[in-house]
């Protein structure tokens, strides 16, 4: 055993979700040594039989940290305060999928999702949080502000969905999504833990209200706290829930229906929801727009 003592294999395989081959790695004396090492022909002979539970382990063993880049089990950073938007997605019909299929069967969809989900969330500069069970919780904000970050994360959601729909069944089975959002500042903990990899803890209320959101949702559908809709402006078309919606919440949720047909995203960014905009300044209108066209004939103006 090298300096990778620091290090459970259990653990590493938990983060994949692949828990089950513990035992079979700790009777074979399966090390962080050992691990990146492994082949395809090591993994049967353990008894890893599914193809794609062992595309995963050889891709995730590639990726494992040097011993040396931990000096204990947990490398923790300060506590501190940020605001981000939560994306949590949950499974439609996990306990039909649990009494249909054999565990390796399901376990196989659940590892499909994962992916489907972390590929079009990192791709939009989003963090994954964390896996729970057939649920997965994403932030945008933290670690990679970049700002408009809820604007981010609903199209990351709306892309997540599209691909849900259009992808093929698994061994039989069509998986579908519900998702939920909300915005707000939330006690952000992270720490380099077991596994070598970035873990971030989310403190405060956002959690909570991110998940009533989600539990709202239709079947591949989004919903999202009234938080995270005032960040929007009119770039979405969003229904208001109603009471009974909105699972018996009486904060207000809306259902993101898609992207707006709003004639420029200056004027969709700028004019907030339900702001019905100038009303009897019909004149200051026109001479704007008269001014407008005015510049773009190349006679500039400054007009106060």
């Amino acid at each position: 055993m090298s300096g990778h003592q620091h290090l459970s294999i259990p653990s590493w395989l938990n983060s994949l979700g692949l828990h089950d081959y513990a035992e079979i790695f700790s009777d074979n004396h399966i090390d962080f040594d050992i691990l990146p090492t492994l082949t395809k022909d090591d993994l049967r002979d353990l008894g890893v039989r599914s193809i794609g539970h062992r595309r995963v382990i050889l891709d995730a063993a590639r990726h494992v940290r040097p011993a040396e880049i931990l000096d204990d089990t947990v490398q923790s950073k300060p506590l501190h305060w940020r605001v981000v938007t939560l994306l949590v997605f949950d499974l439609v019909g996990s306990t039909e999928l649990a009494e249909r299929y054999d565990p390796e069967v399901a376990r196989d969809i659940i590892l499909a999702v994962r992916a489907l989900v972390t590929r079009t969330v990192e791709a939009s500069k989003g963090h994954v949080l964390r896996f729970e069970g057939d649920g997965i919780h994403a932030s945008f904000g933290y670690p990679h502000a970049q700002g408009l970050d809820a604007e981010r994360a609903v199209r990351a959601a709306l892309q997540i969905l599209r691909e849900i729909k259009a992808l093929k069944p698994i061994s039989g089975y069509r998986p579908r999504l519900r998702a939920g959002a909300a915005t707000g500042p939330a006690i952000v903990h992270d720490a380099i833990a077991e596994t070598g990899n970035l873990q971030i803890d989310l403190g405060g209320d956002i959690t909570r209200v991110a998940v009533s959101a989600e539990r709202a949702a239709p079947p591949n559908g989004l919903v999202i706290a009234a938080s995270t809709w005032k960040m929007l402006g009119k770039l979405f078309d969003c229904r208001a829930l109603d009471h009974s919606e909105a699972q018996g919440n009486v904060a207000p949720f809306w259902h993101v229906e898609g992207e707006s047909r709003a004639k420029s995203r200056f004027s969709a960014l700028r004019q907030a929801p339900g702001d019905p905009g100038l009303i009897g300044r019909e004149s200051e209108i026109l001479r704007l727009g008269e001014w407008l066209a005015a510049a773009e004939a190349g006679k500039g103006s400054v007009v106060l």
